[in-house]
């Protein structure tokens, strides 16, 4: 609102009054259905101001009729994020400004009236520590900026919504009394401040791959142990409660029994009632989990669900006394065996004399003993709790890509698959992985799926739309989030000025609303005039260089190219002379044929390369390429 009362000069009357279906951001050589205003040669976008009527806040206009205002570029980018913060608030609000839903339940989308907007206005000058200033004020700087640009008396009586017969309120009184004339070097800036868009920032260097450490410890992740845990009966995840009712094992799927009452459940012949099945069926064995603390007495060994070692327990059902009655004998703890052989598992040792914990002392077993320390450089983690994920034994790196992906699998709202998850760290593990972006996964498969997931979301988490543009590789769902998938591919363009202008345009495009089909369109348009610019001396890289006349060349090669086109189609396949006439056509990214001018495509690809052109006219203007030109005529039918 602030940015649009000081570029564009509105009433406060007028910007309150002002609705959605006013604003027409149309690209140079447009119009919007019912409305004839078309763009002049400087102007690129327009924007509707009128006279409203019955507004609910009682919002006074003073002009007469319609007012057309050009908008600058910069209003352009505004405009854009305004509408995606006012939508999910308001989204069915006619008016422009609008208020959101509150904190103290008051709903959004209420019109603000002209005294609020005049309160925010002295809020916000007050915060930068500048005094008296309102709305009106605005205004006026742009009074001056346009007098001091040399703009035309009557020109600046309608951009500012003055009758004819008020000649002697512009321009004069928007330069104050001993305030200095702008240089014309400062005018130049000025000028190029006001009609196209500031230069973009350079991108913020990487946060060092930072998770969000407290959205994650909201969704299981501890710390201490680093390790990611399922609580039994979150939405977020597929685990369940076994159906037995003193079971405490989680189920994984139907019929959510864990797998020691799913198989008595199948020796009983899996009758169908299986709540009744549960009530009378005997409690399975308490749950084991090992190497997560150690036993409760002080043994240097791992504890199980009751919190002693697995000595400790025994000792103890030995003995007939509870887990409280055990402690409390006082019994000197036990020595450990140290950490498991297996280099990639963090539990202790169960057994001295083998030094592996209890699964990878079955699984040693179960291959026939063989020379422990040659099995336990290759052996594999073992997970016996599918509830906890640990991650202790991964790179740092490769944690924090990790728990990246895992989490905007989470903010994307799908339920996660815990034994996937698993899995998933698990062969990270088994492959020793120092970059999880740099890793070749295995092209399909179940244990890899998450890390594909994943590996395709780490480029796209660290994209700023803000800057996509300036890629040489535009992906639009990045520079624009209504856009489900493709790219603008301007890699094949040799000169930078070229890619300058075509990035520039589609970023305008993109805040535009423009199809995706248009913003591909810009990109062969730029391929196919670099390759021409590749025929010229020193290959068109100096705007300079190519003139009035050079743009005049390429629309009779583009003409050629076309009749190439008709060649190309009329010829068999297996003519030879067919492959000489595609070598004069732009080769395709998949390589499977050349890319075709038909008539369609030539006028679309002189008449977009002529927006980009206009659309970057005073670029070249400084430039010195002001001639680098298309005019209208140049078009094809």
């Amino acid at each position: 609102m602030v940015a649009l009362l000081s570029a564009c000069a509105p009433r406060v009357g007028q910007v309150v009054g002002l609705l959605r279906e006013d604003i027409h951001l149309v690209p140079a050589g447009s119009t919007v259905p019912g409305c004839p205003y078309s763009l002049g040669p400087h102007l690129h976008l327009h924007l509707h101001l009128e006279k409203r009527d019955g507004h609910p806040r009682g919002a006074a206009n003073k002009n007469r009729g319609t007012v057309i205002v050009p908008v600058p570029q910069p209003m352009v980018m505004l405009y854009a994020d305004w509408m995606r913060l006012i939508i999910p608030g308001a989204g069915n609000a006619v008016w422009t400004f609008v208020s959101f839903p509150g904190p103290t339940g008051e709903p959004g989308g209420q019109v603000p009236g002209t005294r609020r907007v005049k309160d925010l206005i002295s809020d916000l000058a007050r915060d930068a520590g500048i005094r008296h200033i309102h709305p009106h004020k605005l205004r006026h700087t742009f009074g001056e900026n346009a007098a001091d640009l040399d703009v035309a008396c009557d020109v600046l009586q309608r951009l500012l919504g003055h009758r004819g017969d008020e000649p002697e309120r512009v321009p004069q009184p928007f330069r104050r009394p001993g305030r200095p004339r702008r240089t014309g070097r400062e005018r130049q800036d000025l000028r190029t401040k006001m009609t196209t868009s500031a230069p973009l920032p350079a991108p913020a260097p990487a946060a060092g791959w930072e998770p969000a450490w407290d959205y994650l410890a909201r969704q299981g992740l501890d710390r201490s142990p680093l390790q990611l845990r399922f609580p039994l009966g979150a939405d977020w995840h597929s685990l369940r409660h076994c159906r037995h009712t003193d079971c405490e094992r989680p189920a994984t799927s139907w019929p959510w029994l864990c797998h020691r009452c799913a198989s008595d459940w199948q020796e009983a012949g899996a009758p169908d009632d299986i709540d009744r099945w549960s009530a009378y069926a005997p409690v399975p064995l308490a749950r084991r989990t090992y190497a997560e603390y150690r036993c409760r007495v002080g043994c240097d060994r791992a504890a199980e669900v009751h919190g002693l070692c697995k000595s400790c327990a025994s000792e103890r059902r030995v003995l007939r006394l509870n887990v409280e009655e055990y402690l409390a004998r006082g019994r000197e703890p036990r020595p450990g065996f140290g950490k498991c052989l297996v280099r990639v598992c963090p539990r202790m040792a169960v057994v001295r004399r083998s030094r592996l914990c209890l699964p990878h002392q079955r699984q040693w077993s179960n291959a026939g003993t063989p020379d422990r320390e040659a099995w336990a450089l290759t052996a594999t983690a073992v997970y016996t709790s599918i509830d906890v994920v640990p991650l202790a034994d991964l790179a740092p790196t490769v944690v924090a890509q990790v728990l990246r992906g895992y989490e905007a699998q989470l903010r994307q709202g799908g339920r996660i698959n815990p034994a996937q998850v698993k899995s998933a760290v698990r062969w990270l593990c088994d492959h020793t992985v120092n970059d999880l972006t740099a890793a070749e996964l295995p092209s399909k498969g179940a244990k890899t799926t998450y890390l594909r997931l994943w590996q395709r979301t780490l480029p796209l988490l660290e994209a700023d739309p803000a800057t996509e543009h300036t890629r040489p590789l535009v992906r639009l769902h990045i520079l624009n989030p209504r856009y489900k998938g493709g790219s603008v591919d301007l890699q094949g363009v040799q000169a930078p000025w070229v890619t300058h202008l075509a990035q520039q345009y589609l970023h305008h495009l993109a805040a535009a609303g423009a199809s995706s089909a248009r913003l591909m369109t810009v990109g062969y348009a730029s391929r196919w005039f670099a390759l021409f610019l590749r025929t010229l001396p020193g290959e068109g890289r100096r705007p300079g260089d190519v003139g009035r006349d050079g743009m005049l060349t390429y629309l009779c090669w583009l003409t050629r190219r076309a009749r190439d086109t008709s060649d190309y189609q009329l010829l068999n396949e297996d003519d030879p002379v067919r492959q000489i006439v595609a070598e004069r056509l732009l080769p395709s990214r998949q390589g499977a044929r050349p890319l075709l001018v038909t008539p369609v495509r030539h006028h679309e690809l002189v008449k977009v390369l002529r927006e980009v052109l206009e659309h970057g006219r005073t670029w070249l203007a400084d430039n010195h390429a002001a001639d680098v030109h298309l005019q209208e005529m140049d078009v094809p039918p």
